[in-house]
């Protein structure tokens, strides 16, 4: 995971002002520490799933770190937030192999593309 800055990733972010993520990022600047059970509830999720899929990225990334893991028992996993880049929420871009981080226009490599074009 190595951070690149290019100039040509100033995208435009799908997400609508209240969407999920911009939501979970806003919880998780506030908590600091937290679990998705507790993140889904505050954002009003649906289903833990969407919460779990944008904690695995952030994760890869560096932005979250599981300061305690469940071992198979009632209490669920606690992640803690350790890089607050600003308000915008990070973006998963190019087909969920790059974390995109608005505020400072850094791209993160979560994994290698495994589809070859061509």
């Amino acid at each position: 995971m190595t951070p690149k800055q290019r100039n040509w990733t100033l995208r435009k972010q799908k997400s609508a002002k209240g969407g999920s993520r911009v939501r979970m990022w806003s919880a998780m600047r506030i908590l600091r520490q937290f679990d998705t059970h507790e993140l889904v509830a505050v954002c009003e999720l649906k289903s833990t799933s969407v919460a779990l899929s944008y904690l695995h990225f952030l994760r890869h990334a560096g932005y979250v770190k599981t300061t305690y893991r469940s071992k198979g028992g009632n209490k669920p996993a606690r992640h803690t937030l350790v890089r607050d880049t600003g308000h915008r929420p990070p973006a998963i871009v190019k087909y969920n192999t790059v974390v995109w981080d608005p505020n400072t226009d850094i791209e993160y490599v979560v994994r290698e593309n495994r589809k070859t074009k061509p």
